[in-house]
């Protein structure tokens, strides 16, 4: 929450890069700042792009999320077959994935079931801690805060 400014190309080209969180305390993005980070999900707490950030910051970046104040970067992972496993406050997501999604508790208890074959699926929970999202034979933790 400290950052104020995002450098042109910073993450050009982090072909890898899962998730960003761009606090509000950022008051300039560079021009091309997420490029070729098709991949990414970036999570702004700005309701909208401020005046400020280049209008080309986001050339070729991924999915852009705004005005996500309880940003779920911190916690997020994604699977070597692309599935993607993070959370929006206490709400587990799961993108792409194409096998059953189990999530359980730190002791070990079912506590939600996701559907095969959706592009997003959302499994809310009701306390904090950690949890295991099981998916297939893929198995990812997740914090909720």
């Amino acid at each position: 929450n400290t950052v104020k400014y995002i450098g042109g190309s910073a993450f050009a080209n982090c072909y890898k890069l899962g998730a960003v969180n761009v606090p509000l305390s950022v008051v300039s993005v560079g021009r091309s700042a997420f490029r070729e980070c098709s991949d990414a999900v970036i999570y702004c707490e700005a309701k909208s792009q401020p005046s400020s950030w280049n209008k080309e910051w986001n050339k070729s970046a991924g999915k852009i999320v705004w005005g996500i104040t309880d940003a779920p970067v911190a916690v997020i992972e994604e699977s070597a077959t692309g599935v993607l496993v993070y959370t929006e406050g206490r709400t587990i997501v799961v993108e792409n994935a194409t096998d059953e999604i189990r999530v359980y508790n730190a002791m070990g208890s079912l506590v939600g079931r996701g559907a095969t074959g959706l592009v997003r699926t959302a499994i809310t929970v009701n306390v904090t801690g950690v949890y295991i999202v099981k998916i297939g034979a893929t198995v990812q933790r997740v914090v909720i805060k």
